[in-house]
């Protein structure tokens, strides 16, 4: 079974399964492949089928859904190649196509409303909304709100349970925010009630289940640096995933059920009820790359980051830094960080700072950042008239390389803190523990060394 969405390149990874479906994730190299989207399902097998557009009926297209454009100049709507699609100019207005639905049709039942979304931009905000209900009762579901990754196709689905005197039933196609969005597949289906689809009692097997398929998906999800794994909808895989593995009556059974799930997602993932894994390291081919996650925190924004080392933008960061004595720069007029460096490499950044810390949690930054050509660099600063520390530094961020040799802050023209290298109280602050490395150095005079140590080769990991 091939799932619906594009996926590219693959990674070598090993899931086990023991009788209490323990899973051991084995990371290996990176291969590439591509994979095609299959065609969407022939409305005319569909069971249960309420609606399914794929506007590919010119004739007819205009007669079901109503354009709702706001006053703005160059906000569209358009039906083309099969798509619908809807384009906004600038911020803070609304473009809709909404489909009246006959409310009969949906009354008193359990339905599947699903969609592909596209956007081109990142401030373009696209969503189907579900309207129904009477008309002093009006539910308004907005399904696939949030980020879509650029520029793929989306898959986004929502269930709902229409109440028995509903007199109203609309789907909506929303595009806010500057940008463009396309839809297509828009698909409304009755689907078996709650009540129906799960029994009241959970079989030891169906729990074991669904334990395993939820180990596996975390590995994958999280651990797994494929592009398939990363572009994945997994809050629309997931729902299907668990329908699947809470089917299958034995472990021989689930074994191949879970290998048919994550065929596409993650090709060359092993699941296996041996404890230990038979894959080795795949073959290095010209143009093969390492690819493996960081993660920095649980989750993507700040304070926490994750990036795949070897894929994507490389996010760690490293900064040290020496507190300098805050009496002789406090009253200054004018300011100034001065700094020698040598050996700025890497495709990373580096730079100098100097931060000074105010009363509760307010602070000032300044920051330069350096070129590979940079031996020396200065800073003006303004010195806060509440500050009560200071701290002077060199941050890299991504992979670099940086030799400081030596750090002054000037005052009013005269030198009011000048670090010693070798022998200052140095304090790192990392998010990235273990991908830097920093050590003192004489040349001439003594230097700091700050290093990036990100890896070149893989190594097995458990989890």
């Amino acid at each position: 079974m091939r799932p619906d969405w594009p996926f590219l390149g693959v990674q070598a990874m090993r899931v086990s399964l023991s009788a209490i479906y323990t899973i051991i994730a084995f990371c290996a190299n990176l291969a590439c492949g591509t994979l095609s989207r299959e065609s969407p399902p022939n409305p005319s097998f569909i069971s249960n089928g309420i609606m399914f557009e794929t506007f590919d009926r010119p004739e007819m297209i205009r007669h079901d859904w109503i354009a709702v454009i706001p006053e703005v100049s160059g906000a569209t709507t358009l039906f083309e190649d099969g798509i619908a699609k809807l384009a906004l100019p600038s911020r803070g207005s609304k473009i809709e196509l909404r489909h009246v639905l006959d409310a009969i049709a949906v009354r008193g039942k359990r339905v599947r409303v699903s969609a592909r979304i596209q956007t081109d931009s990142a401030t373009a905000d696209a969503q189907i909304s579900f309207r129904f209900g009477t008309t002093s009762d009006i539910h308004k579901n907005p399904i696939g709100a949030g980020p879509i990754p650029l520029p793929r196709w989306r898959s986004v689905a929502a269930d709902f349970q229409i109440p028995s005197d509903s007199t109203i039933a609309e789907i909506a196609l929303v595009l806010q925010g500057q940008g463009n969005a396309s839809f297509d597949d828009i698909q409304i289906e009755a689907i078996a009630p709650e009540s129906q689809t799960s029994d009241h009692f959970i079989s030891s097997q169906r729990l074991e289940n669904i334990s395993a398929l939820t180990r596996a998906s975390a590995l994958i999800r999280y651990r797994h640096p494929s592009d398939q794994a990363f572009s994945l909808d997994w809050n629309t895989f997931l729902p299907f995933a668990v329908q699947k593995v809470e089917q299958a009556p034995d472990h021989a059974a689930l074994l191949q059920t879970l290998r048919a799930l994550f065929k596409w997602i993650a090709p060359t993932v092993e699941f296996s009820e041996q404890p230990m894994h038979t894959l080795g390291d795949l073959p290095h081919h010209a143009g093969d790359h390492l690819v493996r996650w960081r993660h920095i925190g649980f989750g993507s924004t700040p304070p926490y980051s994750n990036w795949r080392e070897g894929r994507d933008s490389d996010l760690a960061t490293e900064r040290i830094e020496v507190s300098s004595d805050i009496h002789k720069i406090s009253h200054c007029k004018s300011a100034q960080l001065h700094a020698i460096v040598h050996n700025i490499k890497g495709e990373g950044q580096a730079s100098i700072f100097v931060e000074f810390e105010q009363p509760g949690q307010a602070s000032k930054l300044f920051e330069q950042a350096l070129k590979p050509t940079d031996s020396m660099k200065s800073i003006d600063v303004e010195v806060p008239g509440d500050v009560w520390d200071a701290q002077l530094g060199v941050r890299v961020i991504g992979r670099a390389h940086l030799e400081l040799e030596g750090l002054t802050l000037t005052c009013d023209g005269r030198a009011a803190a000048s670090v010693d290298i070798e022998h200052a109280a140095w304090a790192h602050h990392s998010g990235a523990t273990g991908l830097y490395s920093s050590a003192l150095g004489a040349c001439g005079n003594a230097r700091i060394d700050l290093i990036s140590d990100a890896k070149t080769n893989a190594s097995p990991m458990r989890a």
